[in-house]
């Protein structure tokens, strides 16, 4: 006994180590994600009493969640790794808690087990690994789950003691361990109702919990009374969600994307399977079956409901119903082992088959750049902060925190805001507040895409698109941008005398070049200055030449060629004397890699004769541009 009971508590020592390492591993790798910036500005730089009193309905957590990441980065910093350590570390304590609540409710090596698929969770590890209270909330949630079948079991003055301790740490870092509680009571109330010492002592314990929490609610009325409540930014309840998004995450995190088919099978399959296991848990005790069960549907019905209002429905916020499900596996795998060759093959296959899933998906999350959580928003601020003007508006279509971390980490000057910040602001709001902070030179920069669903989501844009000059799409550390000019150019915009001159038609006053960033597009701004009107139509281009491309018979590679302005203005009619900015769209997409040279010239529409420059020369060299290998 005491050696078996040695090589299990080595075996869970090597998991505890194991899931601290894969918690760690890549954790600096990625930038902050929204969320994640917004608790270090809004939680850790903030005093804790501007925190209560302004961000607590605008971001509802319990007053502990805010408190915890406060203190924490007031001690190691606010860097991506500093911050996050804090939840890796919260969330490897669930290993052993894991391990000592699947001893209790089976044996030790059920908890062995459940301790692996705890340790190696891709959704557990996903949050350890994010700056939120989302990791460290389910390592409480178990332990004071333990707890409370221990107190239960024991009835003795010490286990209820830590049992409350634990408990009002749990609801007190994130609200709706209130549907743990619940499916908690229920099952008290079913199992030991004739237990009067037993009920009256936990009864004690949740009338303690309840007038904690009474106290904090009291509080944050007073907060509710001066500001709007959050209202969410997910979904609101959708059945098919449930097994699209909901199991596939409690089961193996959210980095495995398939086609909306598979994901409907693989979460049917996953329900089915939980709704096995339950029942064969519940054939063997069926007070455990009845647990594990209520663990699972209180939760879920509870969001359900709640998100009939509120756009809150997603599994995160749920996240006290994966230690049941591995409960289950865990039981059921363990007590099939010892039941012949058979069930223990068909064991070995489920776990090899869950542990595999679990790989790709771990895999997935580590090294594939598709499954990233966060865009790499330095990279974003950086080219911002270098191509700003100090009277440019960017405005942030996602309202996205991380955008505004990074960029106020740079020297620009450049004022931005997030709009829409809601989706009941007006067309006419949006419109009023984005002309009014424009002065009659500014640029509008547009980062991000808007959130999906808001009908307001394009009002900025299609304003945009009626009064400026849409003249940069790109796409830097994977954050498309969008970049409006006015239509009138002025003087200063330009460098200097005319680089040439086409013909009596028109000079080329300056070019800009920006390469590809995230996209496969060189943008061209060419400046025309009118000199004469032509009686034909003229067309100006920019090509992208090199050495022989087979497919164009010639150095052609690429190319955008149209009226200047995109028809919007004519050579027959321009004014001259005027300036104009042209916006050209080369596509490199498939260019292989190599130096080329970007040329821009004019030619009448109908013949493809081209105006020369005074050397006489057709077309007049831009600079030479380099393409790396894709």
């Amino acid at each position: 006994m005491q050696a078996r009971l040695y090589k299990q508590d080595i075996i869970v020592i090597a998991l505890v180590l194991l899931g601290f390492g894969l918690r760690l591993y890549t954790i600096g790798n990625l930038p902050f994600r929204g969320d994640e910036a917004f608790t270090v500005q809004n939680w850790v730089m903030q005093p804790l009493s501007t925190t209560f009193n302004e961000i607590i309905v605008i971001d509802p957590h319990p007053p502990l969640a805010y408190t915890a990441f406060h203190i924490w980065g007031g001690l190691v910093g606010t860097s991506e790794v500093a911050i996050r350590l804090l939840p890796a570390l919260a969330n490897t304590i669930g290993i052993a808690a894991m391990y000592a609540l699947g001893r209790q409710i089976g044996n030790r090596w059920v908890g062995v087990l459940a301790a692996l698929l705890w340790a190696v969770h891709p959704f557990e590890i996903y949050h350890a690994q994010d700056a939120r209270n989302y990791g460290i909330w389910p390592a409480l949630s178990v332990t004071s789950l333990w707890l409370a079948l221990k107190a239960l079991r024991r009835n003795r003055p010490i286990d209820w003691g830590l049992y409350a301790v634990a408990a009002t740490l749990s609801m007190f870092i994130y609200y709706l361990e209130l549907f743990v509680l619940a499916a908690l009571n229920l099952y008290v109330i079913i199992t030991y109702w004739r237990n009067r010492h037993v009920l009256k002592r936990w009864i004690s314990i949740q009338v303690f919990l309840g007038v904690l929490f009474a106290i904090w609610v009291a509080f944050f009325s007073t907060v509710l009374a001066r500001q709007e409540m959050y209202g969410g930014t997910a979904d609101k309840t959708q059945f098919e969600a449930i097994f699209t998004l909901f199991f596939p995450s409690w089961a193996f995190g959210q980095s495995l994307i398939l086609p909306p088919e598979q994901m409907l099978l693989l979460g049917i399959v996953l329900c089915l399977l939980v709704i096995g296991l339950l029942t064969f848990v519940t054939s063997k005790d069926r007070k455990q079956g009845l647990l594990l069960a209520l663990l699972i549907v209180v939760p879920l019905t509870a969001l359900s409901i709640v998100a009939l209002r509120l756009s809150v429905f997603r599994p995160r916020y749920i996240m006290g119903v994966v230690p049941a499900i591995l409960l289950a596996l865990s039981l059921t795998s363990v007590y099939l082992y010892r039941r012949g060759t058979l069930a223990k093959a068909g064991v070995i296959v489920l776990l090899a088959g869950w542990f595999g899933i679990s790989a790709i998906s771990l895999n997935n999350y580590y090294h594939d750049p598709a499954y990233a959580k966060s865009h790499e928003w330095p990279v974003l601020a950086d080219y911002i902060a270098h191509n700003i003007q100090d009277a440019d508006l960017i405005v942030l279509q996602s309202n996205d925190a991380a955008f505004g971390y990074y960029y106020h980490q740079t020297d620009a000057a450049a004022l931005d805001i997030a709009k829409p910040e809601t989706s009941d602001e007006t067309a006419e709001e949006l419109e009023t507040t984005v002309s009014s902070l424009l002065t009659e030179d500014a640029r509008l920069w547009l980062v991000s895409t808007p959130i999906p669903g808001w009908s307001n989501r394009n009002v900025i844009r299609d304003w945009a698109l009626r009064n400026m000059q849409l003249s940069l799409e790109t796409s830097p550390g994977g954050v498309p941008i969008q970049l409006f000019l006015p239509w009138d150019v002025s003087d200063d915009e330009v460098n200097g005398s005319a680089r040439t001159q086409l013909g009596d038609i028109a000079e080329v006053v300056d070019v800009h070049v920006f390469p590809p960033e995230g996209n496969d597009t060189i943008t061209v701004w060419v400046y025309w200055r009118a000199l004469e009107t032509s009686e034909a139509a003229y067309k100006g281009f920019v090509h992208l030449t090199g050495a022989f491309n087979e497919a164009t018979g010639g150095p052609l590679w690429s190319q955008d060629d149209h009226l200047p302005q995109d028809g919007g203005i004519s050579t027959t009619i321009w004014e001259p004397g005027t300036l104009y900015r042209d916006i050209y769209r080369v596509p490199v997409g498939d260019v292989p890699a190599g130096t080329y040279q970007l040329i821009v010239g004019m030619y009448e529409e109908t013949t493809g004769d081209r105006l020369t420059t005074p050397d006489g020369a057709d077309a007049y060299l831009i600079q030479s541009i380099s393409l790396e290998q894709k």
